[in-house]
């Protein structure tokens, strides 16, 4: 198999979309992980963040090509700023005040997970169906409501002001 370069971007492919349309669970859950942030617009090397090293990443992506839950959707210019941190914790995603939809709910589900683990799957499967910025926020307090029920105030705050790039 060919070495996936750090700039391709990647896409699910339609199997790829029905497995987290149907909550598949014959992945484990880093892989499934990956497949639930690949939208077409991050990088190879982005994705790779995943795992716990970009190694690990790099194999989990070459597993999801290999076994056709995702495609190459091209390849994107690699600037400076886009490439992953190398030491310590993956940095928080925040959204873009002017959001890209797509972009904001990949960065509020990798919030979730960051927070809460493979618990939060339910949760960003729910922002993944958001179809306009209104509906997306809606679900954002939505959520940041539940998490005040059932963790504290401030994390809630914390996961709504990152989401929403307040």
């Amino acid at each position: 198999m060919n070495a996936l370069q750090p700039n391709t971007v990647l896409k699910k492919t339609e199997k790829g979309a029905i497995a987290i349309r149907d909550r598949d669970r014959s992945l484990g859950p880093r892989a499934r992980t990956v497949l639930i942030l690949v939208d077409g617009v991050k990088t190879a090397a982005q994705l790779s963040a995943v795992g716990q090293d970009a190694a690990q990443g790099m194999e989990l992506i070459q597993q999801l090509l290999a076994e056709g839950w995702i495609e190459v959707a091209g390849s994107a210019a690699t600037p400076a700023a886009a490439a992953p941190s190398s030491g310590g914790a993956a940095p928080v995603a925040r959204a873009a005040p002017t959001r890209d939809l797509k972009l904001a709910i990949r960065a509020a589900c990798r919030n979730l997970e960051s927070f809460m683990g493979m618990g939060a799957d339910p949760l960003s499967l729910q922002l993944e169906k958001c179809t306009s910025n209104k509906e997306f926020e809606a679900k954002v307090r939505e959520i940041q409501q539940l998490l005040t029920r059932t963790h504290s105030d401030k994390r809630a705050a914390d996961f709504a002001s990152a989401a929403l790039g307040a």
